[in-house]
């Protein structure tokens, strides 16, 4: 746990998805074999899109998304070997990783009838806090099926016991570091209270 809290910023937790591909490549009949062959890939939501979506099918990511997998090496800026081999997934299945804003191909003409570039790529939460700055100091909070706080502290790594350290996208599209609290399934606890007061308030209007 050390190990990879040191290297990625993040707990060994499933929720970030060294331990499904270790699943996948252990438990899914022939997918070790296969990975071995060069006839499978794992990337992140943005890496499937790429794929799909552009021009030649690059297999390609950026920081922010590849610092959510505990495989990457966030002070390196590289696949870490030695995670790699802890969750025994083979360097050939992984894509290219990029800085945030880099070009990573082209649209496929069938797609928009014209090879428009893809210049940027962020995770969900990095994106959201790159609109709010890029500056240290700068803090975005998101709420949604989850609540995430992040906050850009900078070029230098730190780690916290409440807090995760991650990547986010500083100036001119250059990882820096940040840290990220989360609250997970907040629309799930939420949601039933909203149905509450809805109903609270449309009986208070029926003996009004």
């Amino acid at each position: 746990g050390v190990l990879a809290r040191e290297r990625t910023g993040l707990p060994i937790i499933p929720y970030f998805s060294a331990s499904k591909v270790r699943w996948i490549l252990n438990e899914v009949p022939g997918a070790r074999e296969r990975a071995k062959k060069g006839e499978l890939c794992f990337g992140t939501v943005d890496s499937w899109l790429l794929w799909n979506l552009a021009d030649g099918h690059p297999h390609s990511t950026d920081y922010t998304n590849a610092a959510r997998t505990l495989l990457f090496n966030i002070r390196t800026k590289e696949w870490d070997d030695e995670l790699l081999a802890l969750f025994a997934v083979p360097r050939a299945i992984l894509p290219e990783v990029k800085e945030s804003l880099s070009l990573f191909g082209t649209l496929a003409d069938d797609i928009a009838g014209a090879p428009i570039p893809i210049r940027a790529v962020a995770g969900d939460q990095q994106a959201s806090l790159y609109a709010a700055g890029a500056e240290i100091g700068a803090t975005k909070i998101t709420f949604g099926t989850g609540i995430f706080i992040m906050q850009i502290v900078g070029e230098h790594f730190q780690t916290h016991p409440l807090f995760f350290t991650t990547l986010a996208v500083g100036k001119r599209g250059r990882p820096v570091f940040a840290l990220e609290a989360k609250i997970e399934s907040c629309a799930a606890r939420v949601t039933p209270l909203i149905g509450r007061e809805r109903e609270m308030g449309a009986l208070m209007n029926e003996f009004a």
